[in-house]
């Protein structure tokens, strides 16, 4: 039986209130928006959740995404000719699926990436849509800010921490027109940098938005750049994007205890994430989104990067 990959992103949910607000547990996003289906722009997403998650802790489920708009037409390999998809949009639309497991106890979301189905920000800005809409429920709920930073493992990072001396960091960013979009906050100087810079960018029509700080060299600058500014920057960029909105993540500079001390040495803060994927079979003519290969996938996945995971916590 022929397989296929499914990639997933392994991330930390990031549930922000205001001070003095009760906390609010993605858990509960999750069970909230359990059946709910929300409309954006060719697509809709609808989130469904497995009854019998394999763990107490888990919540399982899919985002089921359904295309009714921009539909391209059927081609005869022998003729050439074209024909359009004998569909009703108003009933019916081509069908994709996220499978997702979150990790109650550890904070741990695995997200199926699925470039025709629903990303996290849109995943995001789903549960905005219907959490602080005051027409559902009768008590009003707390707000709060949703970011999905990755889960980081902690081999480059901490060789970051142990440079003495750091000479250049630099960040890549896609997509600034999208991120324009999302909930930062200028809660302080940081991230007041990130949405300026990202603001003039989406406003040039960019499509790559390149940040860099340098120190020329340890005689006109002996100390480089600041280490708690550059952890900082790092902690910031990981907390609020995804590693799909993140195309360059890298601190430069030198290490006391590595064995030429005089070579500068880059740290690759991406290859910190999991690149992780689960397998299913390979269908040429789907009949359904394949929910339970998907969810049997995401689940021997999970147990196989647990050991690794509760290394990095500490449980």
């Amino acid at each position: 039986m022929a397989t296929k990959a499914r990639f997933v992103d392994v991330l930390q949910p990031n549930v922000n209130v205001q001070d003095g607000e009760a906390p609010v547990l993605f858990e509960n996003i999750l069970r909230f928006m359990e059946n709910r289906e929300y409309r954006l722009g060719e697509k809709s997403f609808k989130f469904i959740l497995f009854d019998n998650p394999v763990n107490g802790h888990y919540v399982e489920g899919l985002v089921i995404t359904t295309q009714d708009s921009d539909i391209p037409p059927i081609r005869d390999k022998r003729t050439g000719e074209f024909t359009s998809v004998a569909i009703d949009p108003a009933r019916q639309g081509f069908g994709y699926a996220n499978v997702f497991l979150y990790d109650t106890t550890r904070n741990v979301l695995v997200y199926e990436i699925n470039k025709n189905g629903c990303f996290p920000r849109q995943f995001a800005e789903a549960i905005y849509n219907f959490w602080n809409n005051p027409e559902i429920g009768e008590e009003p709920r707390t707000h709060f800010n949703l970011t999905f930073p990755i889960f980081a493992r902690r081999d480059e990072y901490n060789r970051m921490l142990r440079m003495g001396y750091y000479k250049k960091i630099s960040v890549e960013l896609v997509n600034p027109q999208g991120l324009v979009e999302s909930q930062l906050e200028e809660e302080d100087s940081i991230e007041n940098w990130l949405k300026t810079s990202i603001a003039k960018a989406a406003g040039c029509n960019a499509n790559v938005i390149r940040l860099e700080q340098t120190a020329i060299s340890k005689k006109i600058n002996p100390e480089g750049l600041s280490h708690e500014g550059v952890k900082e920057i790092v902690d910031k960029v990981k907390s609020l994007f995804g590693r799909g909105n993140i195309q360059k993540l890298e601190v430069q500079g030198y290490t006391e205890d590595a064995e030429d001390s005089k070579r500068c040495r880059p740290v690759d803060l991406l290859t910190d994430s999991f690149k992780e994927s689960f397998r299913i079979e390979d269908i040429q003519v789907h009949r359904d989104v394949q929910s339970n290969a998907r969810k049997t996938g995401i689940e021997s996945l999970y147990s196989r990067i647990l050991p690794e995971i509760q290394q990095i916590l500490g449980r």
